[in-house]
């Protein structure tokens, strides 16, 4: 009777070691699965960052009707440069807070808003 008894436990036993190589390997690929999805979702939400961003980079300027889109190296006019600051430069980038990263042409680096800055000429133009 113990012999059948310790037959049975042995094999319990095993059985649970089986169950606990196929968890393992099962909580593997699942956190595998869950990395996967979350850089999915991380370049999903930069892609849709981005979009935003230029997205919102549109202005309607006052002289015209349709909306611009600056890209970076447009080459700009500051609409209210500050006293004694050069009046043209070219998009660098774009800042969190929706401004407009600019390079004057004395190399100066500055932020403008949108509205303050209209195209003199595209950068796909050159």
């Amino acid at each position: 009777m113990s012999n059948k008894r310790d037959q049975e436990i042995k094999s319990l036993i095993e059985e649970l070691q089986n169950l606990q190589l196929r968890i393992g390997v099962v909580t593997h690929r699942l956190r595998s699965l869950e990395s996967d999805n979350s850089e999915n979702d991380k370049a999903r939400t930069r892609r849709s960052k981005r979009e935003r961003e230029l997205a919102s980079t549109k202005v309607a300027t006052p002289d015209k009707e349709e909306s611009v889109l600056f890209e970076v190296d447009d080459i700009i006019r500051v609409r209210n440069p500050s006293k004694g600051q050069v009046d043209t430069g070219k998009v660098t980038g774009y800042r969190k807070n929706g401004y407009i990263s600019i390079t004057l042409e004395n190399r100066i680096k500055t932020c403008r808003d949108k509205k303050n800055l209209t195209i003199i000429r595209k950068a796909n133009q050159e």
